[in-house]
């Protein structure tokens, strides 16, 4: 029987092959009450940025600043944290890192460019707990980029005839109450259903023999 387990094998293995190395969750260097990877995200912005390089602690700073903000996340104001969050990361990311305390804007991904986009670090895992093993959460697949969990995924195989993508879909959504820390960062969210892609095949393969 295909197991659910085995479904998060096929996606992280179809991942692995197409550019995203896979980690287990339990071999990340994360306590189970982190929403970010630290030392990865502490690795890419020495990686992106010669003004942390230089000095390997501001990457301390930033990661407090980003900590801080996550936390604050609740279920009430969610949409108003993810918000903040964005800003921080892509719009008001000055720190004073410059000559005489000078502002410098700090890049947390490389985009725009080949090079810079090869010094990002993407990385799937699954079954990632949060924030605590007895009563937190288990998710099924979660992509990283650079440290931070930018997609979750929860995936269905059909026990029963009633589970479906919507069981899954269902889930995430319960996540902004239960977890808002962890949607707090990401801004994907997939379910799927191992019968909608196997119909989904069925379908495309009929195109093609057409």
């Amino acid at each position: 029987m295909f197991t659910e387990a085995d479904f998060e094998k096929m996606v992280c293995d179809t991942l692995s092959k197409n550019g995203w190395s896979y980690i287990p969750a339990e071999e990340l260097p994360r306590s189970y009450s982190d929403v970010l990877v630290e030392p990865m995200v502490k690795k890419a912005l020495i990686r992106l940025n010669p003004v942390i390089a230089e000095d390997p602690s501001r990457a301390d700073e930033v990661i407090y600043k980003l900590r801080t903000l996550i936390l604050s996340a609740q279920a009430n104001n969610l949409i108003a944290a993810n918000e903040e969050f964005k800003k921080l990361v892509f719009e008001n990311n000055s720190f004073p890192f410059g000559e005489n305390g000078r502002s410098v804007s700090i890049d947390f991904f490389g985009t725009l460019t080949p090079e810079r986009l090869a010094l990002n670090e993407y990385v799937v895992t699954n079954q990632w707990v949060y924030p605590k093993t007895d009563g937190g959460k288990r998710l099924d697949v979660v992509l990283l980029v650079n440290g931070f969990p930018i997609a979750i995924g929860e995936l269905k195989t059909p026990s029963r005839e009633a589970i479906s993508w919507m069981d899954g879909a269902g889930d995430i959504l319960a996540y902004e109450k239960s977890i808002p820390q962890i949607k707090n960062t990401e801004n994907t969210r997939l379910s799927v259903d191992i019968s909608n892609l196997k119909a989904q095949a069925k379908k495309n393969a009929g195109h093609n023999s057409a």
